[in-house]
């Protein structure tokens, strides 16, 4: 059986800020994973389902620079192994790959090995939801993870004391990429399961989203009616121009802002479901 193949794109952009702009907008074209450097952004999907077409009509007029590859899926490893550094987020945690050396100085230590799944830590979407996290108590709680991607905000949710866990994602690589991920991290409490929607989903104490204002929007309501009675909603994935927008809808439906984090134009917000 032939190795899957993917269609890497490499786009010049030394402007953090505009290649998380670029990355908001790319994530419409179904790309499975984001790489930033100090020159450029480096886009990856799968060669079955990414929208390549419209891709190159959106690069084109948006005047960018940019080359496109096709990399096989044994090749992945060897273009993330040698610009992966660990993240550290002061002593609550650090997200290391299995061939980097033990973090002892945090709290919290989570071994992922991505491949071609969305989350890390290095983007700042990622980022923020665990400093969030740092706040919350999931002690003997329930969580539902999202849009899970790599299994790390589940991982993060199991280690600091969550009851059950619950990791749903729609695409097969992120399902398959999460139990190798969860089996590195010793997590047997958490339950993945494929989907795009939060019909079957359990009903939860915390509800973790780290996705895009377009799914976010078509699952607000779904968000609220899978909270349980006090429960928290924790969302990232929206830049900060969305603001109004995701407060707006928040606000019609019932749910209560009560802290929000901002890191490269990108906010992290964190709701109450009080009634």
């Amino acid at each position: 059986m032939p190795n899957k193949e993917y269609i890497s794109y490499r786009i010049a952009e030394p402007d953090t800020a505009k290649q998380e702009i670029l990355v908001a907008w790319l994530q419409e074209f179904d790309f499975d994973g984001f790489e930033q450097t100090d020159t450029f952004l480096i886009a990856n999907g799968s060669k079955e389902t990414l929208d390549d077409e419209n891709v190159e009509v959106f690069l084109k007029e948006n005047s960018a620079v940019y080359s496109k590859s096709i990399v096989e899926e044994e090749n992945w490893n060897k273009m993330w192994e040698s610009d992966f550094p660990p993240i550290v987020i002061d002593k609550f945690c650090a997200v290391r790959a299995g061939f980097h050396p033990p973090i002892e100085a945090v709290q919290y230590e989570i071994i992922i090995d991505p491949k071609m799944s969305f989350g890390t830590g290095h983007h700042a979407t990622t980022w923020m939801m665990m400093k969030a996290m740092e706040a919350f108590d999931f002690r003997g709680k329930s969580v539902l993870d999202f849009g899970s991607g790599t299994g790390l905000l589940a991982i993060l949710a199991e280690k600091m004391g969550a009851e059950t866990i619950a990791a749903i994602d729609y695409d097969d690589w992120c399902i398959e990429n999460g139990k190798e991920n969860l089996a590195a991290n010793n997590c047997i409490k958490t339950q993945l399961i494929k989907a795009d929607n939060l019909e079957d989903a359990p009903q939860s104490d915390i509800i973790l989203a780290n996705i895009n204002l377009n799914i976010i929007l078509a699952n607000f309501n779904s968000f609220k009616a899978g909270l349980n009675r006090n429960g928290f909603l924790l969302i990232s994935g929206i830049l900060k121009q969305d603001e109004n927008t995701i407060l707006t809808q928040a606000n019609f439906i019932g749910l209560k802002m009560v802290d929000k984090l901002e890191k490269h134009g990108w906010l992290c917000i964190c709701f109450h479901h009080a009634a």
